[in-house]
């Protein structure tokens, strides 16, 4: 009865089918400072009843203004095995299984081994700050077929608005990325197959420098030899988030609802004029009316560039700039222009429809690709289901999802459920902790 009671509100929110599969899996958390004890944190208060946490070091008295549950009392010790008392403390049932170990390459067939159940982990978590070991570890789970999602650098970062769940070539102002990404190509992995949480905030601060004691001797400081010597300055608020936003990834993958992470900047109100008058255009080349038919508003533009096609081209994956501009165009003839009947690509290739011999009797393009095309049905399908009716679709505006039916025009709070609110309200009161405190030290932009 206790533990239904405590995972009430997230069955409520995954219904029991999603809840049994959080239950099945095993997640391994590798990495335990601040970004990796708020996601193990999270995973076990959320249902994951089995639990592998891998890291070598100890609680320091530094690492205490970012660690989810160490107090003065842990410093000295084993973070894994601090991490895995504390856990069972909030749910004693869990099967948490601390490793005191650094992770190696080498290693990884025991570290990564199957779960209680036989099967292969359901998900890795890489919290790792060190390149090395953060791609060899990223490399064995993409060659052995293993979720991933990894962490970028936290430290230096402040802005919480800014956090972005992206794959690994969309990473920007993180001197990190850029050492994983030449890592990973050594490894044969590409930096588009490796799903991250990062910050598109330039770092605020750089590395502290070495005292003389340090550049004199520096073999004596550090807890292993390779590992970065100089210290990062981290706002606590920043991993905490980073953890909290890996866990949200993990949990819903692991129960079925996945949701498409919003990895791109927002529309300036300038390039959303652009597109409308672009697609307008090209209704005309089309044989169309033009502006005539078209009754999409800026909010559309947003949904559809943004969530829908996640700014890139349908057909090649390139995101907006360069020489070859991204244009919005309709994908079947014989319906209206919506949103779900809307596709983002250059316009070379939207040029290819506007010959009559390219278009299919049922008014579909024949000049792609057929996986392509059947991958652009499945996306305006998925978009189309969050639309609804014609009359009555969801639009991603400024303020979340919100209703444009005439009947309806305020904003719709019915995706906020009570569970959903909960599950938010940690990474709601560490954003709002960041802001507190950039506005208390004049950091606020």
């Amino acid at each position: 009865m206790l533990r239904k009671e405590l995972l009430s509100r997230v069955t409520a929110f995954f219904g029991d089918d999603g809840a049994e599969r959080l239950q099945s899996g095993l997640v391994v958390v590798v990495g335990l400072g601040g970004v990796g004890s708020h996601m193990s944190n999270m995973l076990v208060r959320s249902g994951v009843r089995e639990v592998r946490l891998i890291d070598f070091d100890q609680v320091s008295l530094s690492s205490l203004n970012r660690h989810a549950c160490a107090t003065m009392e842990d410093v000295g010790r084993s973070k894994a095995v601090v991490l895995q008392k504390f856990l069972h403390t909030v749910a004693p049932w869990c099967n948490i299984e601390a490793v005191t170990e650094m992770f190696r390459g080498s290693e990884a067939d025991r570290l990564l081994a199957a779960g209680s159940d036989g099967k292969p982990p359901a998900y890795v978590v890489d919290c790792i700050d060190d390149v090395s070991t953060k791609a060899e570890l990223i490399a064995y789970c993409r060659s052995h077929g293993l979720n991933i999602i990894a962490s970028l650098g936290a430290g230096a970062k402040a802005d919480p608005t800014r956090l972005r769940i992206a794959p690994l070539s969309d990473c920007i102002n993180d001197p990190l990325a850029s050492k994983i990404k030449w890592k990973l190509k050594k490894h044969g992995v590409a930096a588009e197959d490796v799903m991250c949480v990062f910050s598109i905030e330039k770092p605020q601060c750089n590395l502290l420098p070495l005292d003389d004691d340090q550049v004199a001797s520096p073999q004596d400081f550090g807890a292993v030899d390779y590992l970065r010597l100089r210290i990062m300055p981290v706002l606590g608020t920043s991993p905490a988030i980073f953890g909290q936003a890996m866990a949200s990834f993990v949990l819903c993958n692991m129960a079925g609802k996945e949701y498409i992470p919003e990895a791109c900047e927002r529309l300036s109100k300038n390039l959303k004029h652009k597109l409308k008058e672009m697609l307008k255009r090209n209704e005309i080349d089309r044989g169309g009316s033009g502006g005539l038919d078209i009754n999409i508003d800026d909010d559309d533009v947003e949904f559809i560039v943004q969530l829908v096609w996640q700014g890139r081209c349908c057909l090649t994956g390139k995101r907006f700039g360069g020489h070859a501009p991204l244009v919005l165009t309709r994908w079947n003839s014989h319906l209206p222009v919506c949103p779900y009947n809307l596709i983002l690509m250059i316009q070379t290739s939207a040029n290819l429809m506007l010959k009559p011999e390219n278009i299919g009797a049922d008014g579909v393009p024949t000049c792609y690709p057929p996986h392509i095309v059947e991958k652009i049905k499945a996306r305006l399908d998925w978009a189309k289901t969050l639309c609804g009716d014609e009359d009555d679709y969801l639009v991603y505006g400024s303020c979340g999802l919100q209703s444009t039916s005439a009947s309806s025009a305020k904003l719709d709070n019915s995706f906020l459920s009570r569970p959903l609110r909960d599950s938010l309200a940690p990474v709601a009161g560490a954003m709002a902790i960041a802001l507190i405190l950039g506005i208390l030290v004049g950091r606020n932009k």
